[in-house]
């Protein structure tokens, strides 16, 4: 066994074996010659006590730079459109961010009678009946479109 991760090593009838692994490394592939070969805090095909695959065990693809960060599978950012509403970083960015409930950002809602444009913006309908997305008060004219940043209508 040349890996020193592996702790207790025993040797019987030109069999090399091990006890257990030392902290933060594991046998990941199931070859005990080869001993504690990972790295279980930071190897993204082999992240924590369990070995998980965090390309496999991070299903949801809309997010970019997935990671094993201190034994738990991560990710940098969600792509564009996609939220993590649930703020539970183990199933990524789960959520959509064009509908109603979540325009453009987690938790914002269009107001009654309003729709989300797909580009993180609540829409008024026409008529000017619709309230203004955040602010209750009515929009004017034609169809003017609300900004989740400005929580108003132009």
């Amino acid at each position: 066994l040349q890996n020193t991760a592996a702790a207790g090593r025993t040797c019987s009838s030109s069999t090399c074996n091990y006890a257990t692994c030392a902290m933060g490394f594991g046998d990941c592939d199931g070859n005990r010659a080869n001993g504690c070969e990972a790295n279980t805090a930071s190897t993204l095909t082999a992240c924590g006590a369990t070995c998980i695959n965090c390309n496999t065990a991070l299903q949801n693809t809309m997010m970019g730079g997935r990671s094993c960060d201190t034994g738990l599978c991560d990710y940098g950012m969600c792509t564009n459109g996609f939220g993590d509403c649930d703020t539970n970083r183990s199933n990524g960015c789960e959520t959509t961010l064009g509908t109603t409930m979540n325009c453009g950002a987690c938790g914002h809602s269009c107001g009654a009678g309003e729709t989300c444009n797909g580009m993180g913006e609540c829409q008024c309908g026409t008529g000017g009946s619709a309230p203004r997305s955040g602010t209750g008060e009515a929009c004017s004219g034609a169809t003017p479109t609300c900004n989740v940043a400005m929580s108003a209508c132009e």
